[in-house]
C-alpha cells in the first residue's frame, strides 16, 4: 500500500502533463447502511479531481487512457470531461463476527485503486473511456480501515480478514456511450440511454441502462449518466442546476473479483447469477460553486433472479460532494 500512494499521484493527479489545475474536486462516500443493511459492500470512499473544457479548448486525457483513445470519434468535440479518482472499497461477508465465513458468503476483499475517465459530448451523444488500476488483498489496506472505523463507532470487530483475497494487481478498461434520446420542449425533462463494455480482472461485463431526469439546467449534464454504474462518483449538477433521476441498469457479468476471487491463485469465491438488473434513483443539486448528489444504486427490481450474495456487492447508497477550486 505504501508504494501505491506516490505512484497514484505521479501517474494521474499532479503530473507535469496537466496544463492547468482541475476545475472541480469531489468526495464520494458509499455505504450499504444507506439502504438499510450492513453487509456485502461495506464501505467505499473516493476522492476525484475533474476538469471540464470551454467550447474552444481541448483537454488532455489521462495517461492511463492511451490504449482506449483510438475508440473515440474523430469529429470536433463540443464538450469534454476529464477526471482522476483514487479510492478504496471494502467488501465483507454478512456475518463479520465469524473467523471463517460460512460457505456461500461473500469473501473478505478490499480494493485500492486509481481511475482515469474521459468523456466527450457531441450534441445528443456522449462517449466515455475509463481505465482503473489497483490492488486487492492486504496491500489494499482494507482490513486496517475497517477495524479502525468499527473501533471508533463501537461496532463489532471483523474477525475474518485472515481469509481475505490474496495480494493481486488488478485492472479494468471501460468503453461506454450515452444517448440523449428525448427531451421536453421546455428542456426540463429528458430520457437518456446508455451502454458500456468493461474488460479486466476487476470485472468484465456488458451493461445497458436508461434514466429519466427532471429538473433545471440539465441539458449539459446528461453525459454524467455514464457515471451511474461506477463506484467512483455520482451524476452531478453544476452551474445552479438541479434534477431528480431514476433508471434501470442491466448487466451480464463474466467475472467479478470480489465474488469470483483471485484471478491467478486459489481463494474464496461464491456462485452467483450472471445476469443482473437493478434500479437506481437520486437527486443532484448545485448552488454557486458547490454540488451535492445522493443516490441509491442497484435497487432490486426482480427482473432476473439475483443471488443474494452478489446482490450485497451491488446494492448501496452513495453521497457525493463537489466543489469548484
Amino acid at each position: 500500500m505504501k508504494f501505491l500512494i506516490p505512484l497514484i499521484f505521479c501517474l494521474g493527479i499532479y503530473t507535469p502533463d496537466c496544463h492547468s489545475d482541475p476545475e472541480w474536486r469531489s468526495l464520494t462516500y458509499d455505504n450499504d447502511i444507506f439502504v438499510g443493511e450492513d453487509s456485502g459492500y461495506t464501505n467505499g470512499i473516493y476522492f476525484s479531481q475533474y476538469k471540464t473544457n470551454q467550447k474552444s479548448d481541448k483537454l488532455t486525457p489521462g495517461v492511463l487512457l492511451n490504449p482506449l483513445l483510438w475508440s473515440l470519434p474523430e469529429e470536433t468535440h463540443l464538450e469534454q470531461f476529464s477526471s482522476t479518482t483514487i479510492g478504496q472499497a471494502i467488501l465483507t461477508p454478512f456475518d463479520i463476527t465469524q473467523e471463517t465465513p460460512d460457505e456461500g458468503q461473500l469473501p473478505y476483499s478490499g480494493l485500492l485503486f486509481m481511475n482515469q475517465t474521459f468523456i466527450v459530448q457531441n450534441g445528443s451523444i456522449a462517449d466515455k473511456v475509463s481505465t482503473t488500476l489497483g490492488v486487492v488483498g492486504p496491500w489494499s489496506g482494507a482490513e486496517s480501515t475497517q477495524k479502525f472505523v468499527h473501533k471508533m463507532i463501537g461496532s463489532d470487530q471483523p474477525e475474518g480478514w485472515d481469509q481475505q483475497l490474496d495480494n493481486e494487481l488488478v485492472f479494468q478498461f471501460s468503453r461506454g456511450r450515452a444517448w440523449r434520446n428525448w427531451h421536453s420542449k421546455s428542456n426540463n425533462m429528458d430520457f437518456v440511454s446508455m451502454a458500456e463494455v468493461q474488460l479486466g480482472t476487476i470485472e468484465s461485463s456488458i451493461n445497458a441502462g436508461f434514466l429519466l431526469r427532471y429538473g433545471q439546467e440539465i441539458e449539459e449534464t446528461y453525459a454524467a449518466g455514464l457515471l451511474s454504474p461506477s463506484r467512483t462518483t455520482n451524476p452531478v449538477a453544476i452551474e445552479g442546476g438541479w434534477y431528480v433521476y431514476a433508471g434501470l441498469h442491466f448487466a451480464h457479468l463474466f467475472n467479478n473479483i470480489h465474488a469470483d476471487g483471485n484471478t491467478f491463485s486459489n481463494s474464496a469465491s461464491i456462485n452467483y447469477q450472471r445476469l443482473q438488473s437493478g434500479g437506481f434513483l437520486g437527486l443532484a443539486y448545485s448552488w454557486q460553486d458547490f454540488s451535492i448528489t445522493f443516490a441509491v444504486n442497484n435497487i432490486k427490481v426482480g427482473i432476473f433472479s439475483v443471488d443474494e450474495n452478489i446482490e450485497d456487492v451491488l446494492q448501496y447508497g452513495s453521497l457525493t460532494f463537489l466543489w469548484r477550486v
